[in-house]
């Protein structure tokens, strides 16, 4: 296999003149996270079936032509765990990597266990191993060393036959339009992680109430647009617990502020009174909309169906060859039940009723909320201990 390492803009041609010509392309990103508002793009992996290469973007500013390439809505772009890749692509060419295929989402479709690791997948799959040698390097350090080369190269160079392997599992098993759906459902996720309710995202937002959360909303927004003032990431200004914990108390006076445990430090001084006029000016704010899941927890029978129900979710999943993860969570089960059962006003579809979920899951799962499936106990010592058959 041919190898590239591009640190000049005068080596970028040939490598892309390739990857234009290739149906598919491998993709990867190392970067660091811990030190900026967003992720540091330090290295770009790619690989066709006979072609692989690393890009520097520290050396090379402009990468216009590449990024066009890779968002070309006629290429399969195969990566692995995508977050991030797609955040590049998108902030870069202003639009989504052409025909995204995750091959961590394809193998949860497929019995595998999910989220797996690119190792787990690779040795589970390919029956290779992968050395992890290099998994803390500093990637903005220059220059790299021929090791950290290679290992940034094994990144992408299994992802072929990885695809190769998941796209005959989810053909054989006729799970191949689900894919396709879950990820166009998986890319809007991507794409709403800042919309209007990302603040509901905020740990401990459940506690909240009335005016309380129109304090934590504002105070969420305030500590985004200071983060990207100073170029940091967001926790780094002040901590989730510490925004919930000003919200509840409710507080504008500087002083109070100040005498809330971890609000001393002396980076935090300078923001007093700017964290006292956003929660006075949020204090006579109405209430903000909220989905519903915000207060799911407040309610005990909606918790106690919910365990029940859980376990009739791992049930079909282990019945239909699914990782549960891939499928919902312990909240989108309650958001189900909240829905069939009317205990709440929201008119949105929950996640299992939408799409493939609803026809292998959420009928399902309907169906035993409603009495028309009963759940038994059909082999105890069994992979899979529970059957579901129909009501008398």
């Amino acid at each position: 296999m041919q190898e590239y390492f591009i640190e000049n803009a005068d080596h970028l041609g040939d490598l892309l003149d390739h990857l234009n010509s290739a149906d598919t392309i491998a993709f990867d990103t190392e970067f660091v996270s811990e030190f900026s508002y967003q992720p540091d793009l330090c290295l770009i992996q790619v690989a066709t079936r006979d072609v692989v290469g690393c890009i520097d973007p520290k050396a090379i500013h402009d990468l216009s032509d590449f990024w066009e390439i890779l968002s070309h809505p006629e290429k399969e772009i195969i990566v692995h765990a995508a977050r991030e890749e797609f955040r590049f692509c998108k902030r870069e060419a202003g639009r989504r990597p052409g025909k995204l295929f995750d091959v961590q989402v394809a193998a949860g479709m497929v019995g595998i266990e999910f989220p797996a690791a690119y190792s787990t997948l690779i040795q589970k799959i390919l029956r290779k191993t992968v050395s992890k040698g290099e998994t803390r390097t500093d990637w903005r350090k220059r220059p790299l060393s021929d090791k950290q080369v290679e290992y940034a190269q094994k990144d992408v160079l299994f992802l072929h036959a990885l695809y190769d392997w998941a796209t005959e599992k989810l053909e054989k098993q006729g799970r191949s339009e689900w894919f396709a759906d879950e990820m166009q459902q998986q890319q809007r996720r991507f794409e709403n992680e800042n919309s209007e309710f990302a603040w509901t995202k905020l740990s401990g937002v459940n506690s909240l109430k009335g005016s309380e959360l129109a304090i934590a909303k504002e105070l969420w927004y305030w500590r985004n647009r200071e983060a990207e003032r100073r170029n940091c990431p967001v926790r780094r200004v002040v901590r989730d617990d510490l925004l919930v914990e000003l919200a509840k108390r409710k507080s504008s006076d500087v002083n109070r502020i100040r005498s809330v445990r971890g609000m001393d430090r002396r980076d935090i001084a300078p923001q007093l009174q700017s964290i006292a006029d956003v929660i006075s000016e949020s204090s006579e704010l109405p209430k903000p909309r909220m989905p519903f899941n915000s207060n799911r927890n407040q309610n005990q029978q909606l918790n106690l169906i919910g365990q029940f129900m859980n376990a009739v979710l791992a049930g079909i999943c282990k019945q239909h060859q699914l990782a549960p993860a891939i499928v919902g969570n312990s909240n989108d089960v309650k958001d189900l039940i909240a829905y069939e059962l009317k205990l709440n006003k929201s008119e949105t579809e929950p996640t299992l009723t939408q799409g493939w979920r609803a026809d292998v899951i959420g009928n399902q799962m309907r169906d035993v909320l409603q009495g028309k499936t009963a759940v038994q106990i059909a082999d105890p010592l069994g992979i899979n201990p529970l059957c579901f058959v129909e009501s008398e």
